[in-house]
């Protein structure tokens, strides 16, 4: 008697599951650009597609070294841990 056939699993795309992966070029080009002093604070730079918040270039101006930071960037900050969380639980 044979042993039965075990079914193909089709295996998912490799999910990276380092917190601190590297930055490529380009992406460190994107993150300069977006902390640059010359950046319009009100340019929104992106939509955080969870909670729908803006992030615009005055939040970011506020995570330069020496810079206070604002209720809004600990909001931000706290609606990125609650979804990683989120994320992780499933």
């Amino acid at each position: 008697m044979q042993p039965a056939k075990q079914p193909e699993v089709e295996l998912a795309e490799e999910v990276v599951h380092e917190p601190f992966v590297p930055f490529t070029k380009e992406e460190k080009y994107e993150v300069e650009c977006a902390f640059a002093a010359s950046n319009r604070y009100d340019i929104v730079l992106v939509t955080h597609s969870w909670t729908n918040i803006d992030i615009i270039g005055q939040l970011l101006q506020r995570l330069r070294p020496g810079a206070w930071l604002s209720d809004e960037v600990i909001n931000v900050y706290l609606e990125l841990l609650k979804e990683r969380e989120e994320r992780e639980s499933h």
